[in-house]
Formats: C-alpha cells, sequence, structure tokens
C-alpha cells in the first residue's frame, strides 16, 4: 500500500496543539497575584463542570448489602447500588472499628480486568481502613463483575472504546459516565456509613487516577486527593504518540484551552500528592512539568504546602512505596496519627468479594451502556427536526472553506495495472487531501487535467484494494471516467498513520485512527467534517479546471464522506455510495464492531441519521446505494 505521507495526521495536531499551548501558557505566565489566580482557578472549575456536564437528577441508590467479611481491624460489606436507574455497580466498603464519624475515601479502580479485586486495590483499601478510614471501592464499567459482554479477547480499555463510540453518536461523554459512577459511589458510602463530612478523600491509581483528576476537578465534597500514575501532560502524550483510554481525551478540553495538569487547578488550594513512578509510560517529565505548574499555583493561593510531589522506582503501579507515601499524606490531612509502614497484607480471592450471586452484574439484572444509548437514540430519532444543510454544517464543524492554495505534483505512481498521477491539494495548514489521477489514455499529467466531468472516488482505508472491488471498479469505469480522480482525505489511503504500537490497523481500537480523532474532539471538532473539508477543497480545486459535474463514489467512510459532501456542494450531481452503514445506530447492539472512531460524528443521532441525509441530497441528485458495511468482527 502506498503510504507516502504517514505522520501527517500527527505532525498536524502536535503543531496545533503547540499553538493552544503557547496561548493557554502565556494567560497563565501573566497570572501574577493571588486575587488573579484565584479567578483563574474558578473559571477552570466552572469549565471543568461545563467539560464534564453532569446529569442534572440523581436516582435512587437503591444500594442492597449482600454479605459481609469480617477481619481484625476491619469488615467488608458487599454491595451494589444503582448509578443510574437500573445499572448496577459493585462494590466494597472497608468499615474500620468503631462508630465514627469515619474520614473517609474512595477509591475509583484503575485498569484492571478484576476492578477491586487487584491485589494492590485490596491493599490499599486495607491499609486506609486500619488506619481510620472507612472506604468505598467501586468496580468501574467493564471491569470486575462490571464487564457487559464476556468475550475473551476484549480488555476494559477496548470496551471503554466501544462503549464510547455508542455513546458519543447520542451526544454522551463515556468521561462522565464513569465519573457519575464515583460521584454516586460517594453518595452510597455517606447513605451507608457514619461519615465526617469535612475529611473525604479520593485516590486512584491509573484509571483511577483519571477518574480521581476528573472528580475532584468537578465535585466539591472532597477535601484531600491523590491521583496515582495518570497526572502527566497531554503534550507528553501526544509526542510520545501514546493512546489513552476514551474518557483520558475528554471532549472539548482543548477547545476551553487546558492541560491534564488543570483537574488538579480547579482543585486547588485544596491538598493535594501527586503520585508517580520513576518508569511510568504516563511521562515523568510531564508529571514533573506538571508539579511545577501547580506549585505556582498553589504559592499564589498562600498554601504551597498543600501540593506535593512523589516519584518512587519502579512501573506502572501503586506499590507498596507509593501506598505508604498515600497514608502519610492522608492521615496528615485527616488528623490521624497512624504510622505510614504498611503490614504484610494477604489480599482475598476475587470470588470472596462479589457483590452479586455470580460475579457478573449483568446476570444480576443490570442494564448495559447499550441500552441507555438505544433507549436514547429512539427518543432522538422522536424529536428530531426537519434535516437542514445549515444544522448539518454546524454538526461538522467545518465552517468556511479556507483560501484555495497552490496544489502540489507528486511523484507518479503505477498499481493495479494503471499509471497514476498524484497531486497534494492543500485543505489546512499542514493537511493535504492526497489526489490520484487516471485519464483514459493511461498518459502522465504533471498538472491537474481540464474537463467538464469527471469520476472521484473517496477512500475509506486503501484505495489500492477497493477499487478492484467489483462495486467500486465498475463504478469508477462508468461514462464520467474519461477523467477518474481518487481522493484520500486525512488519515486514508497515502496518510493513512503508521504512528503508534499499532500503527496503519484501521479497525485496531486502541490505535491511530482512535488516537487523533480523540484529540479532534478535544479541539471541539471531529474527523468527518475535517473529511468533508478535504474533499469539498478537492471538488473547488478541480472546478477551477473547469469541471462542473461530478460522480462521486465512496466506499464504507468514504461513502459518507462523499454523503455529506453532496449537501453542501452541489457540483456532485451523481453519488455511488458502495458498503456504507445503513444507519448509525447498527453499532448500538454489537458488542464489537468493526468501524473506526474517525467515522463518528458527535451527537449526531440528534440532528439525524444516514437514511435522513440520502433523503435530503436525492431530492437534486441520483444515488445509488450497493450493500453495507460489515460490521461484524470474527472471534
Amino acid at each position: 500500500m502506498l503510504n507516502t505521507f504517514p505522520r501527517m495526521l500527527q505532525d498536524y495536531t502536535e503543531r496545533r496543539f503547540a499553538a493552544m499551548d503557547e496561548k493557554r501558557r502565556a494567560g497563565f505566565t501573566a497570572l501574577k497575584t493571588k486575587a488573579a489566580m484565584a479567578k483563574h482557578v474558578a473559571q477552570c472549575r466552572r469549565d471543568m463542570k461545563k467539560i464534564y456536564a453532569l446529569p442534572k437528577v440523581k436516582c435512587p441508590l437503591n444500594t442492597k448489602v449482600t454479605g459481609i467479611i469480617s477481619t481484625s481491624g476491619y469488615s467488608i460489606k458487599k454491595l451494589t447500588f444503582e448509578s443510574r436507574p437500573g445499572y448496577l455497580v459493585t462494590a466494597n466498603i472497608y468499615a474500620p472499628e468503631g462508630d465514627g464519624p469515619f474520614p473517609c475515601t474512595v477509591i475509583p479502580c484503575g485498569h484492571s480486568m478484576i476492578g477491586k479485586a487487584h491485589d494492590s486495590y485490596q491493599a490499599l483499601a486495607a491499609g486506609l481502613a486500619l488506619r481510620g478510614f472507612a472506604v468505598m471501592i467501586y468496580d468501574p464499567i467493564a471491569q470486575g463483575e462490571r464487564i457487559e459482554y464476556p468475550i475473551p479477547v476484549q480488555g476494559c480499555v477496548r470496551d471503554h472504546i466501544l462503549a464510547a463510540k455508542k455513546l458519543i453518536l447520542v451526544g454522551e461523554e463515556f468521561s462522565v459516565w464513569r465519573a457519575w459512577d464515583g460521584i454516586r459511589a460517594l453518595d452510597c458510602l455517606i447513605e451507608t456509613e457514619n461519615i465526617d463530612m469535612k475529611r473525604i478523600g479520593l485516590v486512584g491509581q491509573s484509571g483511577g487516577g483519571t477518574l480521581t483528576s476528573i472528580i475532584m476537578s468537578i465535585d466539591d465534597r472532597y477535601a484531600f486527593a491523590a491521583p496515582s500514575c495518570f497526572i502527566t501532560t497531554y503534550r507528553h502524550n501526544l509526542t510520545n504518540e501514546l493512546p489513552s483510554d476514551s474518557e483520558q481525551m475528554p471532549r472539548d478540553m482543548f477547545a476551553f484551552g487546558y492541560e491534564m495538569y488543570d483537574h488538579v487547578t480547579a482543585f486547588a488550594p485544596k491538598p493535594v500528592i501527586l503520585l508517580t513512578k520513576d518508569n511510568d509510560f504516563f511521562d515523568n517529565r510531564g508529571s514533573r512539568e506538571a508539579f511545577k505548574h501547580l506549585k505556582r499555583v498553589y504559592t499564589l493561593l498562600g498554601k504551597p504546602g498543600a501540593v506535593a510531589f512523589s516519584s518512587t522506582p519502579g512501573g506502572h503501579a501503586i506499590d507498596t512505596p507509593s501506598r505508604e507515601t498515600l497514608y502519610s499524606f492522608f492521615c496528615r490531612h485527616a488528623g490521624l496519627a497512624a504510622a505510614a509502614t504498611e503490614a504484610p497484607f494477604t489480599p482475598l480471592d476475587e470470588k470472596e468479594l462479589y457483590a452479586t450471586p455470580a460475579g457478573t452484574a449483568v446476570a444480576a439484572g443490570s442494564r448495559r451502556v447499550e441500552d441507555f444509548v438505544r433507549e436514547k437514540a429512539a427518543m432522538l430519532r422522536k424529536e428530531r427536526k426537519a434535516f437542514t444543510a445549515a444544522s448539518f454544517k454546524k454538526l461538522l464543524r467545518i465552517g468556511t472553506l479556507p483560501p484555495l492554495q497552490p496544489y502540489r505534483v507528486l511523484r507518479p505512481c503505477h498499481t493495479n495495472g494503471s499509471q497514476w498521477s498524484r497531486f497534494a491539494v492543500p485543505t489546512e495548514d499542514g493537511i493535504a487531501a492526497l489526489v490520484k489521477y487516471r485519464n483514459e489514455k493511461g498518459t502522465t499529467a504533471f498538472q491537474l487535467p481540464h474537463g467538464e466531468t469527471a469520476a472521484i472516488y473517496v477512500t475509506h482505508e486503501s484505495s489500492e484494494h477497493e477499487i478492484t472491488e467489483p462495486d467500486a471498479a465498475a463504478a469508477c469505469t462508468a461514462g464520467d471516467a474519461a477523467h477518474l480522480f481518487i481522493v484520500d482525505t486525512r488519515g486514508s489511503g497515502e496518510s493513512l498513520p503508521i504512528t503508534t504500537d499499532v500503527g496503519s490497523n484501521l479497525y485496531s481500537v486502541y490505535a491511530a485512527d482512535f488516537m487523533y480523532a480523540s484529540h479532534a474532539f478535544m479541539f471541539g471538532d471531529n474527523m468527518f467534517g475535517r473529511r468533508v473539508l478535504d474533499l469539498l477543497c478537492v471538488l473547488r480545486q478541480l472546478r477551477t479546471q473547469g469541471f462542473k459535474k461530478f460522480h462521486t463514489i465512496g466506499t464504507g467512510m468514504g461513502a459518507h464522506t462523499a454523503l455529506a459532501a453532496a449537501v453542501f456542494d452541489t457540483s456532485i450531481d451523481k453519488l455511488t455510495l458502495i458498503k456504507p452503514l445503513t444507519s448509525c445506530t447498527d453499532i448500538i447492539g454489537l458488542p464489537e464492531y468493526r468501524w473506526p472512531m474517525s467515522g463518528i460524528l458527535p451527537d449526531m443521532l440528534s440532528l439525524c441519521d444516514i437514511p435522513d441525509i440520502i433523503t435530503h441530497v436525492k431530492k437534486r441528485c441520483g444515488i445509488s446505494v450497493l450493500g453495507a458495511f460489515d460490521l461484524a468482527v470474527k472471534f
């Protein structure tokens, strides 16, 4: 596969981030007084509550204690509660001896498939309970007893991303779903135990560090916190080509102008410690940069000693040294005179901690994420207004086309038995739509040709393979084929990324496509819309060569791009859509599906679905739909 621009999206995203970051740093440097910093912190907290827009109503918890384990110094309650109606959260409460009121700690688990039963999480909960804290530790979505689809090859990160795509379609955020469980976990702890409301702590490791960071930025009840093995910088993750989980790349974060450590800024000046490891894949250099930034925040607020930093030897873990550092910090701020040194600990078997009979919330009657998405999608379908181009353009976030720029002439290539001329049509700073051209004579062109009608094929993944498929081959050699153009929009074909661990595998859930699409969400736009922009720029460029009418053909995501472009560009007078989704709701009921994150348009189902766009375009343009995209994944 010809792939000559594999770093296009990486370099573009880095430049875009750098521009945002320069503005952010300048604004922060300008803060010189306590009053100015306090105003900044207050604004940051308000913005975090917009980024993580929580449900407005809390449902009854319907807490059920299903068992109690008695042990030396504390007891373990096994329980379930509902964070949303019918949506069970499985949890354990480690309750110290005595009557209270107790200081307390909520522990959102990291990315462990056994959730709260992971050895280090058990040790952490027990260690805090032995020091006088009531501790709530719960299973996050798709972990522990809350695995929604028992498919052996899936891991929790994979399940998180697959669930996130479904939620994004109906305008919801997976990060909010995860954080809401944690907010309701504290509600449950307060309801169940005798809690001192002035001494509430929050600590989590890895993905639990993510949740700690989110929750501390939006829930005002916490008095002290400790994100572990998470806080670095978005810049380090990006330049290190490290994808994160969906909840770790929240939509609009860059649009608001924030870095990862601004979750902690929103918590200032309350006590916080950043627990880090010297050899973590979450870059420790970014963690140290975060601490330096936060130290200035806390110093200007008059609380320089309230922010602390720990970096101990080893890799990604909340191990004994990290836990002992945590005990010392939390006990000091809770007013407890307990020893920090951890005694030997023997973890319980996972099954002993089950809060449900079979160790699965779904078997105990819990709803799944997809049930809520399907319900909301049906509601949105009933509430949708008539489709308009203006509302669709706003959803795509494409605005006015950028100024026309000179195209580049690339070196010709020979593939599939044909000679192809190659061009790069600039669309944004550092982005170009990559265009191959073939004429009926088979001659090489070193300028874009002149003509009146042409066929344009829009790539899904790799046109080299796609145009040899029968439907695509027939469409590309139809009556308009005196001039045939192939358009690789950003992140496809010749600019398919090879970055991250997995590289150019478009269907790997946790890879380059996911990473760049998620970064687009963080900037407040989306890859779907940017690809439509790329195609519109190519059509405009070809019109300057005299072309007036186009038969536009696309496969999969390319079909969606072509269809969306036809809403705005009337020079597309014929469409052939090969294997599009029949509906965006096709993915909702599937535990595993082959549809990349770059093909997801946020909040799309509030405005329209694929059939609605087809109906709109059909009013002026002939459309042929050939087949449907095969979403199935074979195990």
